[in-house]
């Protein structure tokens, strides 16, 4: 009879142990079919900048930022980010 409750005990804990954790902001990746085309497009979310390789992947990101952090992401200038281009300064 212990043994039973054992073995129970101990499928019920490894059942639990191996459920998948929710899927949140932080576990997604925007999903755009975006072309290969290099025209990049410098972008800020008001705290660092980053470039993007084109106007595509701007705007998915965006779509990203604003669907699952409720934040959102400017252009700065519609080139490559330098160590000039501050935070807070829009295009």
């Amino acid at each position: 009879m212990d043994c039973k409750i054992v073995l129970l005990l101990a499928i019920a804990v490894t059942s639990c142990a191996c459920l998948p954790e929710p899927a949140g902001p932080w576990t997604l990746e925007p999903k755009c079919a975006c072309g290969r085309m290099y025209l990049p497009v410098c972008a800020t979310d008001g705290k660092t900048v980053i470039t993007y390789s084109n106007m595509c992947e701007y705007k998915c990101a965006a779509s990203f930022y604003q669907q699952f952090l409720g934040t959102h992401i400017y252009i700065k200038k519609e080139n490559v980010c330098d160590e000039h281009d501050t935070v807070g300064k829009k295009y």
